[in-house]
């Protein structure tokens, strides 16, 4: 039978490391625990060294994370099924979006469950796999902002996921000239660039990254 072994003295050598780094670059982060499957032993081990945010695709394994730490904040990463719209708001702090239906969903759960919903709005790079096209954003944006439950707290960016369309320091700039457009048009300042995952760690150690990218995503 096939087994995942948790070795946790390497563990927090990494996320020890990591934290280092990211305090030096003032940079947030939270821990991706998909591949732990929601696992609630495992769980702990990540929690026990301190995790402030923890990511997942699966809503059942944030479910197992504010069981074990009401406290944590959670992300779901994966664009949301309709189905799956009360669980989310109720599992989830924090969800990633690119489409207006899904947010529209998410409002109106939020509303009924009394709770500001967070947001992450993702912006189309090249890789193709979730993301509003650069020509839609202010559009877009103006109906967001007409949402009462919802709470824009970054702009977010995936590369090297799906075609394979890697990471550079003008991938960056463009996501950070969206981050200014939507300042200009209506006079907001969106907290954090979630633009950064585990692909883009070496631009972050070389200084290659654009210093608004201030949140990552690691698995």
């Amino acid at each position: 039978m096939a087994f995942v072994e948790l070795d946790v003295e390497k563990l927090k050598a990494n996320f020890d490391l990591l934290k280092e780094r990211f305090e030096e670059y003032e940079v947030e982060w939270g821990i991706v625990t998909k591949m732990l499957c929601g696992n609630k032993l495992y769980l702990q081990e990540v929690l026990n060294l301190g995790v402030k945010e923890i990511h997942d695709s699966r809503i059942s394994n944030l479910k197992a994370v504010k069981e074990l730490d009401p406290t944590v904040q959670t992300v779901y990463i994966k664009p949301p099924a309709k189905r799956s719209i009360k669980n989310l708001v109720t599992y989830a702090d924090v969800s990633l979006n690119t489409e207006m239906v899904t947010l529209k969903l998410i409002n109106d759960e939020a509303k009924r469950q009394d709770k500001i919903h967070k947001v992450v709005i993702m912006i189309e790079l090249g890789d193709l796999r979730e993301g509003v096209m650069g020509e839609k954003v202010v559009d877009f944006f103006r109906r967001v902002f007409e949402l009462s439950n919802i709470e824009v707290v970054g702009l977010g960016s995936n590369l090297n996921c799906l075609h394979g369309v890697m990471p550079s320091p003008d991938k960056f700039i463009q996501l950070n000239l969206y981050k200014e457009l939507i300042k200009a048009h209506f006079d907001f300042e969106i907290p954090s660039i979630s633009g950064g995952t585990s692909v883009v760690l070496p631009m972050l150690f070389r200084k290659q990254l654009h210093k608004s990218v201030n949140h990552f995503r690691i698995g």
